[in-house]
């Protein structure tokens, strides 16, 4: 099983990840992060017909699907 610790050490370094590295580290399905793609919500970058997800591409998608805190969202 995976932990939460792994996830991170396979970010470490990297710039891109395989489909299952990055459905791992987001917690959701190759499936899923499939759809995602090809909905056009993920980039994919192509090399030699491999298919590779930026990191800095999931930290965009993560936070593009943050809300704001409950505290935040009534302050208002």
């Amino acid at each position: 099983m995976s932990t939460a610790a792994g996830d991170v050490d396979v970010l470490a370094g990297r710039l891109l990840l395989r489909e299952s590295e990055a459905a791992r580290v987001l917690g959701i399905s190759p499936r899923k992060l499939w759809a995602l793609a090809a909905g056009g919500r993920v980039p994919v970058c192509r090399i030699d017909g491999l298919k590779r997800y930026s990191v800095d591409d999931l930290k965009a998608l993560i936070a593009a699907a943050r809300t704001p805190a409950m505290a935040e969202a009534t302050a208002g």
